[in-house]
């Protein structure tokens, strides 16, 4: 089939508010459909075992707590009209690629949750740069980008290795061939990270594609407010774990966002009352997007490193 593609890479050592320390690649694999500006896992990206969004960055002993992720992702927006090849990477401290949604949780109902950004920080003195005034209203310096060295990730349908680039450790993808359709990796497929190791020490990680998502939810679609949205989807039985999310169209992490997390059943509801809030709250468009994934887990020094593999559709509109 004909999909757009996207791997991504964040390494995160989250900034105060926006979540843990994570690194994050990424693949994720979407029907046919078209170009998304930002994939689902840049605007929603996130609810899997990392939870960063609740999280601080540092522990009781002030030591820093550390999660790197690596996505494997496939996806295409229904709302364009071309299917496209897209990677990036970046430093959580700027931005989080995670599926656990943005900022504080306000409200939730069933398996959703309704978030809003933390803007509580109010620091007195301003802060002096480079520090930042964090949710707790103290200065600090933002962290020290890390890396986990050049990453190969095998058992893709091209070849694929992702190269840090400093000062900021943005990972640079590299392929080999070039992917034309979009297509990354088969259901099924064994894949696997290995990292050269730097910073976070070495590591080998597998797990196996996530079928296609397959949904005739409608888009351009219609939130109305203290209406339950429900959610259906074609489910699998190999008890991979589904989000939807429902966020703003650009920049998702400045506004209210719902994330719901359930088991690959076919069937998930959005309470009216959380589409109430989100439809009160400040998003530029609005996108919903629904995800499969699969992961697994593993230890690299202090780090906890997450390997997964997403199949997602989404919608967007402005």
């Amino acid at each position: 089939m004909a999909l757009s593609a996207k791997v991504a890479v964040a390494f995160a050592c989250c900034g105060w508010g926006l979540g843990c320390p994570v690194a994050t690649v990424a693949a994720d694999h979407r029907e046919p459909g078209g170009q998304d500006a930002s994939n689902p896992v840049d605007a929603a990206a996130v609810a899997d075992g990392a939870a960063c969004s609740d999280a601080s960055p540092i522990d009781a002993a002030g030591s820093a707590q550390t999660a790197f992720i690596v996505t494997v992702l496939e996806t295409v927006d229904r709302a364009s009209s071309a299917p496209w090849a897209w990677v990036s990477a970046s430093d959580c401290a700027s931005y989080c690629d995670s599926y656990d949604g943005y900022g504080a949780e306000v409200d939730r109902a069933g398996d959703c949750i309704y978030r809003e950004p933390d803007l509580s920080g109010i620091c007195e003195p301003a802060c002096t740069p480079p520090e930042f005034c964090s949710p707790d209203g103290e200065c600090r310096l933002p962290r020290v980008p890390v890396s986990a060295g050049t990453i190969a990730v095998s058992g893709l349908l091209v070849g694929a290795t992702l190269v840090p680039q400093p000062p900021q450790m943005y990972y640079q993808p590299q392929f080999d061939p070039e992917p034309v359709d979009g297509n990354l990796f088969e259901p099924g497929a064994v894949i696997t990270a290995t990292a050269a190791g730097a910073e976070i020490p070495a590591f080998t990680l597998s797990t196996s594609g996530v079928a296609a998502m397959q949904t005739a939810l409608a888009c351009p679609f219609t939130l109305q407010n203290d209406v339950d949205y429900a959610v259906d989807w074609t489910a699998e039985t190999d008890g991979d774990q589904v989000y939807f999310m429902i966020t703003g169209t650009n920049h998702a992490e400045q506004g209210g966002n719902i994330v719901c997390a359930a088991a690959d059943s076919g069937h998930l509801v959005v309470a009216g009352r959380l589409i109430s809030r989100f439809n009160s709250s400040f998003h530029v468009g609005a996108r919903w997007q629904l995800l499969r994934t699969r992961q697994a887990t593993t230890s690299a020094g202090a780090t906890t490193v997450t390997l997964r593999s997403t199949n997602a559709v989404a919608c967007s509109q402005w």
